[in-house]
């Protein structure tokens, strides 16, 4: 019973030295794609509870669009948040912010990239931040923003973010600048060409 135990062991451990030089991954992207990003902040705090943090305080955007040509992109991103415990009628921390820009990208290895860009803003309520309980804003603006992200795979990586936002509080009259700490984990998945 012994001899074909060892006898097994040896030959998944040969299978496993045999492979070749051309199974390693292809780590550039192609030249034009298309990039989906995910806030993954609210499940991650109800996995791991970082600061026992509300988990629907996760940064102003929820989803973000990329479209990729060598290294610029044009994106918009959107983030809503209507509901507050469950009840329509509540609507306290209501917010609906989106913004749409362009980017550059600059890879420093396989693994890490670094994104910087200017964005358009609009923004109703919130930026959805721990301790912006102003809800009555509407704020009109541009700033840049910076992003480093780090692939995991070639198609997915992982990213945090930062932006300032300058702009006009339509409801008050009044200049507004608002710093976006990088409070948000998001996943990217580069979408496949279809054709």
């Amino acid at each position: 019973m012994k001899y074909p135990v060892i006898i097994a062991f040896l030959l998944c451990s040969f299978s496993l030295l045999a492979q070749t030089e051309s199974a390693k991954e292809d780590w550039t992207y192609p030249e034009r794609y298309r990039m989906v990003s995910i806030n993954t902040t609210p499940l991650l705090v109800q996995l791991i509870p970082f600061n026992r943090t509300n988990p629907l305080q996760s940064g102003p955007y929820n989803v973000e669009f990329n479209r990729f040509n060598g290294n610029r992109a044009f994106h918009t991103s959107i983030g809503v948040f209507v509901v507050s415990d469950g009840n329509f009628d509540v609507a306290d921390n209501a917010n609906f912010n989106f913004r749409i820009g362009g980017t550059r990208r600059r890879e420093f290895s396989e693994r890490w990239t670094f994104y910087r860009g200017w964005d358009f803003y609009l923004s109703a309520g919130n930026f959805n931040l721990i301790g912006d309980n102003s809800s009555e804003k509407a704020i009109v603006g541009m700033g840049p923003r910076w992003s480093i992200a780090y692939r995991i795979k070639p198609p997915f990586s992982i990213s945090i973010e930062t932006a300032l936002v300058i702009g006009l509080d339509l409801n008050a009259g009044v200049p507004n600048f608002q710093f976006i700490p990088p409070v948000a984990v998001n996943m990217n998945f580069v979408l496949p060409r279809l054709f």
